[in-house]
């Protein structure tokens, strides 16, 4: 990835498919191109492919009390909450063959 000082529409399309140009947190940034795998069927790749469409899934039932919960504590850290999700999710089928259990919602029962 390098820092970029200015885009113009010319040097963007002159790169179209090679270079990909984008602002992050104000900043124009140029990177190569995502390329796709030279053998994209491979066991190792689709059982990752699987994982992650399983962490993508899980995420959905997760609610918004959770989210809640999860999202103040990445504030100001590199790392997005997402992120730590999605690689403790896959981190976790990887040394277990299995997924993880997911806490999708939680009510808060008072002690008698």
């Amino acid at each position: 990835m390098a820092k970029v000082s200015h885009l113009s529409a010319q040097v963007i399309k002159g790169f179209r498919g090679s270079l990909d140009f984008y602002y992050w947190r104000g900043q124009a940034i140029c990177r190569r191109w995502p390329k796709p795998p030279v053998q994209p069927n491979t066991p190792g790749q689709l059982a990752s492919r699987a994982a992650f469409c399983a962490s993508r899934a899980d995420l959905r039932k997760v609610s918004a009390k959770v989210r809640a919960l999860w999202v103040p504590d990445f504030v100001g850290r590199r790392q997005a909450w997402l992120d730590f999700y999605t690689g403790t999710y896959l981190r976790h089928v990887k040394l277990h063959g299995r997924p993880p259990v997911v806490l999708y919602d939680f009510s808060v029962v008072p002690i008698p």
